[in-house]
């Protein structure tokens, strides 16, 4: 459904993060204050969390579980519930913050990277354990992905390369050099 004229949603402060949960719902993270969740089909705000949080700088959804994850600079994980974003789990997460997360389009797998810290992958059955867990490295993980088969995972680092990872075990499946500078940004194509 298109809108024939823009949706504006207002917030305390400035958005820092967004993401989708389906067509008709959207989460907002605002600097310092809130996370709120969006009818954009009505334009008002459905479910909101003002505890005073440190500033969220990432967001990640799951339209199949019906899940948000948030992470600040500074701070953990929250997994909430889409529904009224109820914490369902906090993941810790090191210092230094974290720099890549990402939900499987099947809703089964959760991974995420922290800077100067481990890269993790949880099944979201189980949120006491990771999967398994990748030792920290001098390498920014800049960018995670999913395989839509949920058996593979991306990481894309700074120093141009690409780790496929079996999401089971993390066990190296490849590492594909890349020929550009910055980060590389990993995603998988639909067909697989």
């Amino acid at each position: 459904q298109r809108l024939s004229t823009p949706l504006v949603l207002w917030g305390q402060a400035p958005v820092r993060s967004i993401g989708f949960i389906g067509p008709q719902k959207l989460i907002a993270a605002y600097e310092h204050e809130e996370v709120a969740l969006w009818d954009l089909v009505t334009g008002t705000k459905v479910a909101f969390d003002s505890r005073e949080l440190l500033p969220t700088t990432l967001i990640a959804t799951n339209s199949a579980r019906r899940l948000i994850a948030t992470a600040g600079n500074r701070s953990g994980i929250e997994i909430r519930s889409v529904s009224n974003l109820q914490t369902v789990a906090d993941l810790p997460a090191a210092e230094a913050g974290v720099t890549a997360m990402r939900f499987s389009q099947s809703g089964e797998v959760f991974a995420f990277a922290v800077r100067k810290g481990p890269v993790r992958v949880y099944s979201v059955n189980e949120w006491r354990q990771p999967r398994f867990e990748i030792p920290a490295t001098d390498q920014l993980v800049s960018s995670i992905a999913v395989s839509l088969d949920d058996q593979t995972v991306a990481l894309g680092r700074s120093d141009q390369m690409v780790q496929l990872l079996d999401s089971n075990d993390g066990h190296l499946v490849d590492s594909i050099p890349l020929e550009n500078d910055g980060p590389s940004v990993v995603e998988f194509c639909q067909d697989g």
